[in-house]
């Protein structure tokens, strides 16, 4: 079976700017792994996929579904807090993806398949005072902790050169061991 990458490349990495490195990188180490593979999204896409605001957006919902049908073993959990955005997103994907309606701090704790990828991208992010999401996306990393596997990616979005959403991730992931992979807009790191 070809690679997903090939898909990635064309449909999905035009669009992604900033974000097509680490997006492509996570999907690489995804396909690396043996086995059934898990992914789970924090926060999904928000717009229709033909505005132009889904440019800038990423629709990583997309991309982790178009992956899991490429892939068929595959399962995508999505947490997300908006109901009507839940139900926006659903429209546009597969039975693939299994969508988690409420707090994902709490939703998180309801996923009981291990963990392969996880993206964390829920809590919008201030520049100008980025705590409360980056307090937010470690405390999703401690409730779906347990369910992650040996090995499994953590990509974070919205770090930039300053932490961002990954303020505190990245300190907790580097106390733990994690290996960062790459570390540009987006933070992806290997759990130990």
């Amino acid at each position: 079976m070809p690679s997903f990458l090939e898909t990635f490349d064309v449909h999905f990495a035009p669009n992604l700017r900033h974000r097509t490195a680490t997006f492509r990188k996570a999907i690489e180490l995804l396909e690396q792994r043996t086995g059934p593979h898990a992914i789970c999204e924090t926060g999904c896409m928000r717009v229709e996929p033909g505005e132009e605001a889904a440019k800038n957006d990423g629709s990583s919902t997309l991309i982790w579904d178009a992956y899991a049908r490429h892939y068929p073993s595959t399962e995508v959990f999505v947490c997300e807090l908006d109901a009507k955005t839940v139900e926006m997103a659903a429209s546009h994907v597969s039975e693939k993806v299994a969508f988690y309606v409420g707090d994902s701090v709490r939703r998180l704790r309801d996923i009981k398949t291990p963990i392969d990828l996880l993206y964390l991208d829920s809590f919008d992010l201030t520049w100008f005072n980025p705590h409360p999401s980056a307090l937010h996306h470690v405390m999703e990393l401690a409730s779906i902790t347990p369910m992650l596997k040996a090995g499994a990616s953590v990509l974070i979005d919205d770090c930039g050169p300053d932490g961002g959403k990954g303020l505190y991730v990245a300190n907790w992931l580097h106390r733990i061991g994690a290996t960062p992979i790459m570390r540009h807009y987006q933070y992806l790191w290997r759990m130990p």
